[in-house]
């Protein structure tokens, strides 16, 4: 994987979101607040343990979700059931200790302007991968890609995995261990959890696996920083969306 595309792709657009929120200084919500931070932090490391299990034991009967563009219907369908199995614990915390969704960087206000925004900068990493590696004529293509059923067949677990790493982990972490420790360990959270899926569905050397998931830790922690300062995750998900989406057209053309 060529990683400055990547790391330019992703980063340009939140970088260009994060500077217009601090220029004109538009109203963010609250950081999230919680009765017991550090009881938080260490009940959402528990909930990752089990997430990363599942992870685990499903790589031997579904398959990755960034394999699920050439999928048929059937193992997306069961590979989407174990998508929600993952989240099904963390929506429990959540209704139990009836906690709202935006303590888990999810807007409840101006939800619509998080939400267009968040789109518009999707496109705009497609743009940006696409000029980094001098295939702007590939637009068009990767465009037509995007609404298709697969690609957003693969929407649907990327929320999934946003909602998880950069909404209620990088909320309680930040919360129980402060800004950066918080940012950091989410990240590395979020990279640790692909290696059983990368050494079950890629022909790469574990060497090439681990440069990968260094990559993701560092490109996580980045936007790891840009959902903490804007405080919504949309961001992540329709950016990460778009340049997987970005990254299979192009390589596979």
């Amino acid at each position: 994987m060529n990683a400055m595309p990547v790391v330019v792709g992703y980063f340009v657009p939140i970088a260009i979101v994060v500077a217009l929120f601090l220029i004109f200084k538009v109203q963010r919500p609250p950081l999230p607040s919680f009765e017991s931070p550090k009881t938080e932090s260490r009940m959402a490391l528990s909930l990752f343990v089990l997430f990363a299990a599942i992870v685990i034991a499903s790589t031997a009967i579904s398959a990755p979700a960034r394999d699920m563009l050439n999928l048929p219907r059937e193992s997306k369908i069961r590979s989407l059931a174990v998508w929600f199995l993952l989240l099904l614990p963390f929506v429990v915390i959540l209704s139990s200790r009836r906690q709202r969704l935006d303590t888990c960087f999810f807007p409840t206000e101006r939800f619509w302007f998080h939400m267009l925004v968040s789109i518009a900068m999707g496109f705009a990493s497609i743009l940006v991968y696409a000029l980094s590696i001098g295939k702007v004529q590939m637009l068009p293509s990767v465009l037509s890609n995007l609404f298709t059923i697969s690609s957003l067949f693969l929407l649907i677990p990327i929320v999934l995995e946003e909602f998880v790493f950069r909404g209620f982990l990088l909320a309680r972490l930040t919360a129980g261990f402060g800004q950066h420790k918080g940012v950091l360990l989410s990240a590395v959270l979020f990279g640790v959890v692909h290696y059983p899926r990368y050494i079950a569905s890629s022909e790469l050397s574990f060497l090439q696996i681990t440069q990968t998931v260094i990559l993701i830790i560092a490109v996580s922690i980045g936007g790891g920083y840009a959902i903490y300062s804007i405080r919504c995750m949309f961001y992540g998900v329709f950016i990460h969306w778009c340049m997987n989406i970005a990254q299979f057209s192009i390589s596979t053309s």
